[in-house]
């Protein structure tokens, strides 16, 4: 029997190139083909943001990258749609950065 909440393993980042100025949202240990990952971008942090874009499924080895995504001096997170324990989902996002 499974104690852990399926989605407390799953961790979402935002990861940062700055040579580039783009950034793109990463899962592990997602549900394959269900939890997706997604990047939003925002003049700053919660105000009128652009998302979700980029949305990428997790694959077969349950990680999920989107592709990059300038962050055109935005402020950006990333976030993703994680399978509970029932049928139904949360969405947990990283911080504005």
């Amino acid at each position: 029997m499974r104690t852990t909440p399926p989605e407390a393993n799953v961790t979402v980042e935002l990861r940062y190139h700055p040579d580039t100025t783009c950034a793109w949202g990463r899962i592990t240990n997602a549900w394959p083909g269900f939890d997706h990952v997604w990047v939003d971008r925002a003049p700053y942090a919660g105000a009128d943001w652009d998302g979700p874009l980029l949305t990428t499924y997790a694959g077969s080895d349950g990680v999920a990258y989107t592709p990059a995504l300038d962050d055109n001096q935005k402020v950006m997170r990333a976030c993703a749609w994680i399978r509970t324990g029932s049928q139904a989902a949360v969405i947990r996002c990283t911080d504005w950065f």
